[in-house]
């Protein structure tokens, strides 16, 4: 068996992440989970909140909050075709996909919880398959417009 194509995954796709279609013409971009830009962030991001840790550990709301700006700026790169309550969603960028990864107001009572979205994502950016070698191919082939290009 040749590991390298059962098991081998492209850097590039990990990195410059791959567009996974979710239907009604909208499709995210997503990067590799733990690709070395997330790693980076989020160590960036958890030693900006240090002193808040409790044994060790940040707080729940701190800890999601680094979660989701790092997936914002290392693991969700680029959309189209989305809406969030209703709107069409400009262009991507980071500030606008924390937005979109963010709960909306107090999800304790009447907001909206968008952790399912951020799981949706994290998922997808955790699954090998997506980065196997023989999608790189096959992304160059199909390169879509990016949410900036229309």
């Amino acid at each position: 068996m040749d590991i390298s194509k059962r098991f081998g995954t492209s850097k590039k796709l990990e990195f410059d992440g791959v567009w996974q279609e979710l239907g009604d013409g909208a499709a995210i971009r997503i990067a590799r989970w733990n690709n070395r830009r997330f790693s980076e962030l989020k160590r960036q991001l958890e030693r900006k909140y240090r002193a808040q840790q409790k044994d060790n550990k940040l707080p729940e709301k701190i800890a999601e909050q680094v979660i989701v700006e790092t997936m914002a700026h290392a693991i969700l790169l680029d959309w189209r075709g989305l809406e969030l309550n209703g709107q069409k969603l400009p262009a991507y960028t980071p500030e606008e996909g924390i937005k979109a990864l963010s709960d909306i107001g107090d999800t304790d009572k009447e907001g909206v919880n968008m952790g399912e979205f951020r799981d949706f994502v994290a998922g997808l950016s955790m699954d090998a398959n997506n980065f196997r070698l023989e999608r790189e191919a096959e992304a160059a082939k199909n390169l879509p417009a990016s949410s900036a290009g229309g």
